[in-house]
């Protein structure tokens, strides 16, 4: 499942960024999406982008096609 499978305020562990370009995975890892990286379904914009999530205590929108391609599993806490 992927980020776009969730509802909101559902949790889920972060298990892959294997669907982004480098580019992209990268980028997101710097800003704290790690692999096992526990997040929040915040909510999606009413057309569906973007999607907003929350971890490591912030929230961060990114669009769609995005989130897609970040592997998830539902459960745990946020972090």
């Amino acid at each position: 499942m992927n980020i776009n499978d969730l509802k909101p305020t559902e949790t889920a562990r972060i298990i892959s960024l294997d669907g982004l370009d480098a580019k992209t995975a990268k980028k997101l890892r710097d800003l704290g999406m790690t692999i096992g990286q526990h997040i929040k379904f915040i909510q999606r914009a009413p057309l569906g982008d973007p999607v907003w999530i929350e971890l490591r205590g912030y929230q961060l929108a990114f669009s769609s096609r995005i989130a897609a391609n970040i592997a998830v599993e539902r459960g745990g806490g946020a972090s």
